[in-house]
């Protein structure tokens, strides 16, 4: 996978941990690595993206 710079591998890495995505989740995957590519959205990571429920927040 390629990634923008360390950051974004680092973010994305945290993104995958903290929402226990399995590595053949490949939707979920691409989304997590589409907010960990850009701060503003990694910024509202947990307004986008429901950790609990593993989920994109519809609100």
């Amino acid at each position: 996978m390629k990634y923008l710079n360390q950051n974004h591998q680092n973010r994305f890495n945290e993104l995958i941990l903290k929402s226990k995505t399995h590595q053949e989740d490949f939707e979920r995957r691409s989304l997590l690595y589409v907010i960990a590519g850009n701060q503003d959205l990694y910024q509202k990571k947990d307004h986008l993206y429901d950790f609990i429920e593993n989920w994109i927040n519809p609100e």
